[in-house]
Formats: C-alpha cells, sequence, structure tokens
C-alpha cells in the first residue's frame, strides 16, 4: 500500500486466517499485518499528532473488521496509543472476536445516553489498545454518525490516541462509510480474493472519490499462497491496483 495519488493505491497482500489478533497468527500473517502498518504510517502525514483511519470493503464478508482489529493491533505494539471503534452499528463482528461487552457502546455515546469514560473497554492495558464497541442497535446508524457528537467526540478521541481505527460497513451497501470522509485522514479498502469484484471495487472507489474521501490503499484479503513463503495477486485485482486496466 504505497503513497500514489488520491484515491489510488497498490495492495497489500495478506494471508489471513481464523486467529484474530497477532499474537496468534503465523509468522507470515504477523508480517503481512506489519507490512501494512509500516504502509498505513508512510501515507499519512507526519505533522500530526494523531490519525484517524477508516477501515471499510466494497461489500460484505471480506474480512474488513478482522483487518481493523490486526491493524490496531499491528500499531499498539510499537508502544502508540490506539482506539478501535466498532463504527458498523448494524452489523456489529469486531467485539465478537475480541470477546468484548457490546453494550453500552458508540451507540448510547452518540445518543447521549453515555459519556466516553462510560463505554471505553480495554483490549490490552499493557499495549495500551482500547476499545469502543458498537453498542444496542440504533434505528438512525447513520445519522448518528454524521451527528455532531461524533464529530466532537472524534475530535476528542484525537487528543487522547495516537491512532482511532474505525470499522465501518461496506461503501456499496450503506453510506455510513462515505459520510465521515470528512473526519477521518484516509480509508483502507479490503478486498478478497476470488471473490470481491472489480466492479464492486471500482463502485466504492467512484463513491469515495465524489465526497474527497483518501483512500490510502487496499488490502487484499484470503490470498491464496504458493509454496513455502510468499504471496501471489490475484492477476485481475493486481492490474487494477497498478493502474493498468481500465474500468
Amino acid at each position: 500500500m504505497a503513497r500514489k495519488d488520491k484515491n489510488t493505491a497498490s495492495a497489500v497482500p495478506l494471508s489471513v486466517q481464523k486467529e484474530t489478533l497477532a499474537d496468534s497468527l503465523s509468522f507470515a500473517g504477523s508480517e503481512a499485518y506489519k507490512q501494512l502498518r509500516t504502509n498505513v504510517m508512510f501515507s499519512l502525514p507526519a505533522d500530526k499528532k494523531s490519525h484517524v483511519i477508516a477501515v471499510t470493503s466494497a461489500v460484505a464478508g471480506d474480512g474488513k473488521s478482522t483487518t481493523a482489529i490486526n491493524l490496531a493491533y499491528s500499531l499498539a505494539q510499537l508502544k502508540k496509543k490506539v482506539l478501535i471503534i466498532e463504527a458498523d452499528m448494524r452489523l456489529p463482528y469486531m467485539s465478537k472476536r475480541l470477546e468484548l461487552q457490546n453494550a453500552p457502546g458508540l451507540s448510547e455515546l452518540l445518543a447521549g445516553q453515555k459519556e466516553a469514560n462510560e463505554i471505553l473497554q480495554t483490549v490490552n492495558s499493557e499495549a495500551r489498545f482500547y476499545a469502543i464497541t458498537a453498542g444496542s442497535l440504533p434505528p438512525n446508524p447513520a445519522e448518528l454518525l454524521t451527528s455532531s457528537r461524533m464529530k466532537r467526540y472524534l475530535n476528542f478521541f484525537e487528543n487522547t490516541f495516537d491512532y482511532i481505527i474505525l470499522d465501518l460497513p461496506p461503501v456499496n451497501l450503506v453510506t455510513d462509510a462515505v459520510s465521515l470522509a470528512k473526519q477521518v485522514d484516509g480509508y483502507i479498502l479490503v478486498v478478497r480474493q476470488d471473490k470481491t469484484n472489480l466492479r464492486s471495487i471500482k463502485e466504492a472507489v467512484e463513491k469515495l472519490k465524489i465526497v474527497d474521501g483518501k483512500v490510502l490503499g487496499f488490502v487484499m484479503n484470503d490470498v491464496k499462497r504458493k509454496k513455502g513463503y510468499g504471496y501471489k495477486y490475484h492477476d485481475d485485482y493486481n492490474g487494477y491496483y497498478s493502474g493498468q486496466q481500465n474500468l
């Protein structure tokens, strides 16, 4: 995921397994997330104290939540203070993977029912890794994410954390992800090999482009490994990411 022009970037191939946190990943999986971490850090402005990174996908089932969790954990391993927010209040999954209490969470915070200190949970105190889960399923998640309270709390968290990772719903299914374009430093789009098609990827990129959303790069998930150490790119995806294929 190298730095390129706005809304274009190269892909980071990952072979994500069922285990979630970096400590239980294979060596190859752990190294892939470290590569993702490095590329993300070099893609962000160095003069900004705190960074808000949105992790999303074009469609459901591409592994965005797993990617968000491991990216957050990998950043925390560098002694950075990291907060991951389960901003997918429609179909929350992160809290299950981290075995955290789902409610109260973000929905209660944005509805004014709880304060930040009441919903902040510790994932790993030694690594300074914290989380805010989705909370109770609200009837109006898009409205909550675009509310003045969401903007205010993101600004508040930026004064406390080095990195804030947002686990957002898929871009092509609901408007939640694109609605935060002005609040985030950039998006990471997760795609799954042999599942996400090029049309869906193009649609997601175009939707982010309309709102001036900066795509930091792509993560290709569930890449089939060659014999020995290494990964391979899906040919069609590789052409798209390198900018050599017109869609």
